[in-house]
């Protein structure tokens, strides 16, 4: 991935997607469909883009115009791996857990 200048997987059946991480982490503008799981970590030209389903064509124009402006790629690929390090590292996610078994502990604790 750290050799690719962009990433796209149009999957019109996604629940979440953890490729559209890997690649995000990697720097890389990635490309989704609109409506699906990636849908709730992609801003649509911040920090990837969302794409129609089964638009071929829309893709095609995207991947013309990264091409085209590879200094906007670069800081979509940043702004990716930014989202990805703020919301999906081990940390983040440890935290989260964590949160969530205080919270069951302490409802169970207060019905005891």
């Amino acid at each position: 991935l750290w050799s690719s200048e962009a990433f796209v997987l149009p999957s019109y059946q996604e629940a979440f997607g953890i490729a559209y991480i890997e690649a995000m982490s990697c720097e890389l503008p990635t490309i989704a469909c609109k409506g699906e799981g990636p849908e709730d970590y992609i801003d649509h030209s911040e920090n990837g883009y969302l794409v129609e389903k089964k638009e071929s064509e829309e893709i095609t124009n995207l991947l013309e115009f990264l091409c085209a402006n590879p200094e906007l790629r670069e800081e979509v690929g940043k702004r990716a791996r930014k989202t990805v390090v703020e919301n999906f590292s081990w940390e983040i996610h440890t935290e989260k857990v964590k949160r969530v078994l205080q919270t069951a502990t302490e409802t169970y604790q207060s019905q005891s």
